[in-house]
């Protein structure tokens, strides 16, 4: 009986005729993810350019968390498994570094430090995508059927309300 033991990331590149067109794509068929990165250069020359866009997709491992202990965790994550990560670093990490400490209300409820080990990597240039995955031409095939035209799964209420948190003039006394 024959049995996986390890199964390892695939890079394989292709060529593309229309950047446009193609980034369009990507940004269609990436909405199928809960969790991605997607992060574009929008064209801009500064050297060393070498990417127009670079895309994570899915996750195999994650790191949630508050500040209190964040970024000792954070260098644990990073020393488990050399790979790509992505995420965000919150504002009250702060507190971690410096003898700082800030009670601002959290709105969002965004962790204060999140990163994922990706499952999919896209790279971008004007003539050729970098697809690094399980099986790279599964992708690109998936990529290819896409509409060319931007598809939202979101839906829009035009009866939309907005609320002050605050009163006109409380707000006035605060710049005051």
């Amino acid at each position: 009986m024959n049995k996986l033991i390890k199964k390892t990331l695939t890079n394989c590149t292709f060529t593309i005729s229309d950047f446009e067109q193609t980034k369009q794509k990507v940004l269609n068929w990436v909405q199928q993810f809960s969790t991605f990165c997607f992060l574009d250069n929008h064209q801009y020359q500064i050297e060393p350019h070498s990417m127009e866009c670079l895309l994570a997709a899915g996750v195999k491992r994650q790191l949630r968390t508050d500040a209190g202990s964040a970024l000792e965790a954070f260098q644990h994550f990073i020393d488990e498994k050399q790979s790509w990560l992505f995420g965000h670093l919150g504002y009250d990490l702060k507190n971690e570094i410096e003898k700082v400490a800030s009670a601002n209300p959290d709105h969002i409820g965004f962790p204060d430090l999140f990163f994922f080990e990706p499952e999919i990597i896209i790279r971008l240039s004007a003539t050729e995508i970098i697809i690094e995955a399980d099986d790279p031409a599964v992708v690109f095939d998936a990529i290819t059927k896409e509409p060319e035209i931007y598809k939202s799964s979101a839906t829009f209420n035009k009866d939309i309300e907005i609320e002050n948190r605050i009163s006109r003039l409380a707000y006035i006394a605060i710049i005051n």
